[in-house]
This record gives structure tokens, C-alpha cells and sequence, in this order.
């Protein structure tokens, strides 16, 4: 009468008994539940991680175990059950066998991902936004090396239309074109990485590596805003555990907002 998933099996998954509600949960009838192991109700991404577990158990490394994974219903359908998982003893007449209690957790599930979604957006939203003042000043930054490519061409065309054609000159005015192409491609680069729209992906970061990136991006906006930067990157601060673009976000606030 338990309303939670109750399970028992053999030592190698096969299921001895079932209650109504593991059968429910599952769509199978308990004759139908009898031919089966957890196993190949077990979703393929789960079953190695589970059996692992199983076989730790089994060997005396453990004396139960809790996992979080997803079974697959008569229909087809997935639903994500929390089972915890236990060794009964076994007796002269009645050899060892798995306990396991299921609970059916696929609304909680389905509501962290709902969760971690907002999440998501959220913080794209917060991006854009806070990055609304920057737009002059990143335009500022692409037009820069743009400008400078526009100029090098011309120079360029003047040398080769001399007579004679000066190409040492015209030479080192393509030069320049490419680097300063190379340049704002740079900027636009760096640019749609803080726009993109991205999960929230956490990584081993170096904190002045971040603090120069954004440094770079925005080269010119505190001479234009009329203030004097001294930056002073400590050498051994430690690496930190976070979002790349959102540290970068949070670096970029405190700058505009100082």
C-alpha cells in the first residue's frame, strides 16, 4: 500500500516483486515487470553509473547507495524516479537480493530545468542591458582600426599610382591594413562573446587574464569618460572557479560604475 515505489530483485536486476505503485509509475503489469531486469528499464546514460553501484554494493563497499536517474515507461515515455538502493541479507533458505524504494521526482526535475533556463535568460537580459551605455564606446573601438584601414588604403593606392611606384611604402601600407583588420575583427569578437547567449558554463579562470580581456575591449572609454586608469594585476592571486562572460560582465560593471 506504500505509495512509493517499492522493488526487489535478484542479484542480477531481474525483478522479484513490485508493488502497485512501482508498477504504476512504470506502466508494466506485474506479470509484465517479471520479465524484466532495472536495467533495461534503465535509461542507457544511467545504466553504467547505476550498475557501478550495484556492483560496490555487492562487494561490500558500500551498504546502500541513492541514485537519481531516468526509467523508461511501457509507452515509451521517460520519468525520472530517486531510488535508494539496499542489500538484504540473505538466509539458508533465501539467498541475498536488492531492495530499492523509487520515488517519482520528474515535476521536480522538469521544474529545475525550468529553473536553470530562467536562469539563463536572466542573465543574457542582464548582459544586454548593462552593456546598453557601452555601445558608443564599442563602436568607438571598431571604428578605430576601420578608420585606420580606410586611411592605409589610400596610401596605399597613392604610393602604387606614383610614378615610379613607391612598393617598399605600398608594401608596409598593406601591412598595416592587415593588422588593423585583424584588429577590429578582434573587437567584434570579443564583443559578441558578451552577447552571446549562452548557458552558464563554469571554468578554472585566471581573474587577470579576465580583467584584461575586458581591458582590451574597451581600450579607449576611460580617456573618453575623461578618467585616469592605473591598473595594478596582482601575480599571485588565485585562479577562481566561475562563468567566463559573467565574470567579465561583473568586472565590466564595476569599471563603468567607479
Amino acid at each position: 500500500n506504500s505509495a512509493i515505489g517499492v522493488a526487489l530483485t535478484d542479484l542480477s536486476g531481474r525483478f522479484l516483486a513490485t508493488n502497485s505503485a512501482f508498477q504504476r509509475m512504470l506502466g508494466y503489469t506485474e506479470e509484465e515487470i517479471g520479465t524484466l531486469t532495472f536495467l533495461e528499464l534503465t535509461h542507457e546514460d544511467y545504466r553504467e553509473p547505476n550498475w557501478q553501484l550495484v556492483t560496490e554494493l555487492l562487494e561490500g563497499k558500500r551498504t546502500q547507495f541513492q541514485i537519481e536517474k531516468q526509467y523508461r515507461r511501457k509507452d515509451g515515455s521517460s520519468i525520472w524516479v530517486s531510488n535508494n538502493v539496499s542489500l538484504v541479507p540473505g538466509t539458508k533458505s533465501m539467498p541475498r537480493f536488492l531492495m530499492a524504494l523509487s520515488e517519482d521526482i520528474t515535476a521536480r526535475k522538469q521544474t529545475e530545468g525550468t529553473l536553470r533556463r530562467t536562469q539563463a535568460e536572466l542573465a543574457h537580459v542582464a548582459r544586454v542591458a548593462s552593456l546598453g551605455e557601452m555601445t558608443a564606446s564599442i563602436a568607438h573601438e571598431v571604428n578605430q582600426p576601420l578608420a585606420a584601414v580606410v586611411a592605409n588604403g589610400h596610401a596605399c593606392l597613392r604610393w602604387l599610382s606614383a610614378s615610379p611606384p613607391n612598393l617598399l611604402k605600398a608594401a608596409e601600407a598593406a601591412e598595416r591594413i592587415v593588422k588593423d583588420g585583424k584588429d577590429a575583427g578582434e573587437v567584434v569578437r570579443r564583443v559578441r562573446a558578451l552577447f552571446k547567449r549562452t548557458a552558464i558554463e563554469r571554468a578554472r579562470l585566471d581573474l587577470d587574464e579576465i580583467i584584461g580581456e575586458v581591458l582590451r575591449l574597451l581600450d579607449s572609454y576611460p580617456a573618453r569618460k575623461h578618467v585616469s586608469l592605473d591598473v595594478e594585476l596582482d601575480p599571485d592571486l588565485p585562479p577562481v572557479f566561475a562563468d567566463r562572460v559573467q565574470l567579465q560582465q561583473l568586472v565590466l560593471n564595476l569599471m563603468v560604475n567607479a
